[in-house]
């Protein structure tokens, strides 16, 4: 039996093309989550939207149809490609820039910014700071955001499962640190052909740290954000918040001053 380490580019794509067309009912999902993006930060034709952590950009193509102005960014360059090779086919006009979110350098470029699938919080308690400053700088005055963020006060904690895919299987487990509130995953995928799958040690390593709406909240408007509100899921019409959902979508603005 192979073994063989794979790096952050290889299970991106797995994660987000492989795994994830075998999802029933998905491209219904992403339409969803799109309508529900565009009602949240009402936006309109020729409003400018960043997506960080975009992906393989389901979102921002049908954004692009409905006439809103996108940018993708995203550090796998493996997703990066499918991205514009998909919008290529759908005639989406997206920029798609593979890119660590981290070193985006706009200022008052864009009037919306969203990140979903959990992206906000993958970085260091420092670096997710650091993330929302940039963020910040990047909107306009009265730009809105939204992050998609797992509750911290409901962590997926030792859950196990496993899954056939593509004549393989996909193990997975969770971990979670309750004085640190940041959850990590190990997992394998065994192939067809009985070769073993495992991330390099780095990302064995990797986690994310949880946050409650409280606690961003208050760090939202430490750094300059008015909020708005919560909602529990990306449903229409939009559900109100509630603590007891695992999954917590924030919207705040950019304010003047702070």
């Amino acid at each position: 039996m192979k073994i063989t380490e794979r790096d952050w580019d290889w299970w991106a794509y797995f994660w987000r093309v492989i795994h994830r067309q075998t999802i029933s009912r998905v491209e219904e999902w992403d339409r969803n989550v799109a309508r529900f993006i565009i009602e949240v930060l009402g936006l309109r034709k020729g409003d400018k939207l960043l997506d960080l952590g975009c992906g393989s950009g389901e979102h921002t193509r049908y954004l692009t149809h409905k006439g809103i102005v996108c940018t993708g960014i995203e550090v796998a360059p493996s997703l990066v490609k499918y991205a514009q090779n998909r919008a290529r086919q759908e005639a989406a006009s997206v920029n798609y820039m593979c890119k660590d979110m981290r070193r985006i350098t706009y200022k008052n470029a864009f009037d919306h910014c969203i990140m979903v699938s959990g992206t906000f919080g993958s970085f260091s308690n420092t670096g997710n700071v650091g993330l929302l400053k940039k963020i910040r700088r990047a909107l306009r005055l009265e730009g809105t955001l939204l992050l998609d963020i797992r509750n911290a006060s409901y962590p997926r904690v030792h859950e196990e499962s496993w899954m056939s895919l593509n004549g393989g299987y996909l193990l997975f487990k969770n971990r979670y640190n309750r004085i640190t509130h940041r959850e990590g995953s190990e997992y394998m995928f065994i192939d067809e052909n009985g070769n073993v799958n495992v991330p390099t040690k780095n990302l064995k390593r990797a986690s994310c740290r949880l946050y409650t709406v409280s606690e961003m909240r208050k760090m939202l408007h430490s750094l300059g954000f008015a909020f708005l509100g919560a909602y529990s899921d990306f449903r229409l019409p939009p559900t109100n918040y509630k603590p007891s959902y695992k999954g917590n979508i924030v919207i705040c603005v950019k304010k003047l001053s702070f």
